[in-house]
């Protein structure tokens, strides 16, 4: 039964688009011819003639209406199938590297399944419980919570699976560069191509509070580096200490990814054939209880307690200089 609803709404659907989409002049003219009829049936006199032959006319306008929009449309769809194409496959490259970072970064950093004694220790650390659960979908993979684990168990010391070599000081802010250019490109090749929900979307990530944005996404990394460099601050050096995001942000690469999962499935109905598959599901993640990139928990400690040192001699001296002493 559900089948075949769908196959009358595929039918329906380019007839009621039109309909929609031009509502603002089709329901006045529908109202009109009803008056018109009105008059008709309970013939008016004086009345009756104007209004049988108002409405045939006023109905032959809507239909010549929805007509015309019909087929403006089907020309615009044939025009612009090319350039939707392409849209489509730089929103798609946009997404796909974000969720194949993230998931790289998960695999190279988060401990599955994680010791006891580890969890245990990052729950007295960071005063919470930290994420233990391996993501299956795109959607576990860019909650809050998955982030929050990779935050916490990356080492920014230590060396991503990446060539040349490069620690992830450099590779995170490297990486943020190339999504927030492609993206910029995207805003600039497909002003009039894109919906406005999409072009909205992408212009998220690089503006506000968004993903990529420079004052708060990975970019910062550095300049908060050559700060602690300068003042002799002893942050921990884990990806938590440094960086953070929301879940607001998080989904607006989840719906970019989706709207590349229905489009696709529209350029094919519309006949374009090779496009590649946007990301429909991660790749399964082998156990591995100590990833190479996961910051070691004694060396963290360390750094916690460099921290709480550096914070008590500076009380210290604000107090001395306080008092005089």
């Amino acid at each position: 039964m559900k089948r075949c609803y769908l196959k009358i709404e595929d039918w329906l659907n380019p007839f009621l688009v039109p309909i929609v989409e031009t509502r603002n002049l089709t329901i006045p003219l529908a109202i009109l011819a009803l008056v018109c009829l009105f008059f008709w049936k309970k013939n008016i006199p004086g009345l009756a003639d104007f209004g049988l032959n108002a409405f045939t006319e006023i109905l032959g306008i809507i239909l010549t209406v929805v007509f015309v929009d019909q087929l403006i449309r089907q020309q615009e769809l044939r025009r612009t199938l090319p350039l939707q194409a392409a849209a489509y496959e730089d929103v798609r490259m946009l997404a796909t590297r974000i969720i194949q970072f993230w998931e790289s970064a998960f695999a190279q950093t988060v401990p599955r399944p994680a010791p006891s004694e580890i969890i245990q220790f990052w729950e007295n650390v960071c005063k919470a419980p930290v994420s233990q659960s391996v993501p299956l979908t795109v959607n576990q993979l860019l909650s809050l919570e998955t982030i929050d684990a990779i935050k916490t168990y990356l080492d920014l010391d230590s060396q991503p699976s990446v060539a040349p070599p490069r620690t992830w000081w450099e590779w995170l802010p490297e990486r943020e560069q190339e999504f927030y250019t492609r993206a910029e490109r995207i805003l600039e090749r497909h002003t009039g191509i894109l919906e406005p929900q999409t072009y909205a979307l992408v212009h998220q990530l690089v503006s506000g509070s968004g993903l990529l944005h420079p004052d708060t996404g990975m970019q910062i990394i550095r300049a908060m580096r050559q700060y602690d460099q300068q003042e002799g601050f002893p942050r921990p050096h884990n990806l938590g200490s440094y960086w953070g995001t929301t879940t607001e942000a998080l989904n607006t690469v989840i719906k970019l990814n989706e709207w590349c999962i229905e489009k696709k499935r529209f350029l094919e109905k519309q006949g374009i054939s090779g496009l590649l598959n946007p990301t429909l599901a991660i790749n399964a993640f082998d156990e591995n209880s100590s990833p190479k990139c996961m910051i070691d928990p004694n060396k963290f400690f360390q750094q916690v307690l460099a921290v709480q040192a550096y914070r008590e001699q500076l009380a210290q001296r604000t107090h001395q200089s306080n008092t005089g002493i």
